[in-house]
C-alpha cells in the first residue's frame, strides 16, 4: 500500500505566470463582450454560443497544458473560468453563465493530464 505524502498534495504558490493570468482575464473579459456587443455575431442564435464554446473549450484544455508544461502555479486555471462565469452572468444570457464551471473541469482536467506520473 502506497503511503501518501503531504509534499506531492502541496501546491507551489510562488510560481504565478504573469502572461497565463493576462491571457486568462483577456479572454474571459474579451469572449463574452465580443458576443455581446459585436452586431454581426448576434445574426446567428444558435451558431453563436457553438462558437463560443468551442473557442472557450479549446482556450481551456490549451490554458491547463501551458500551466503544467510551464511548471506555473495550479491554481491559476481558476482564474479564467471564474472571470468567465462573472462576465457571462453580467453580459449573456443567464443559460451561459453555467459554462463557466464547464471550462474549470476542462482546464482542470487538461492540466491534471498533462501532469508527468514522477510528481
Amino acid at each position: 500500500m502506497k503511503k501518501l505524502s503531504l509534499k506531492k498534495l502541496s501546491v507551489n504558490l510562488g510560481n504565478f505566470d504573469l502572461v497565463i493570468i493576462t491571457h486568462a482575464v483577456l479572454m474571459g473579459i474579451i469572449t463574452p463582450l465580443m458576443v455581446e456587443y459585436v452586431p454581426v455575431i448576434k445574426v446567428r442564435l444558435i451558431g453563436v454560443p457553438i462558437i463560443l464554446m468551442l473557442l472557450n473549450f479549446i482556450y481551456s484544455a490549451v490554458i491547463g497544458i501551458w500551466i503544467q508544461k510551464h511548471q506555473s502555479n495550479g491554481l491559476q486555471v481558476f482564474i479564467f473560468p471564474v472571470i468567465f462565469f462573472i462576465m457571462s452572468y453580467l453580459v449573456l444570457p443567464k443559460y451561459m453563465f453555467y459554462f463557466g464551471p464547464i471550462y474549470l473541469l476542462i482546464s482542470y482536467l487538461s492540466w491534471s493530464m498533462s501532469r508527468s506520473k514522477e510528481e
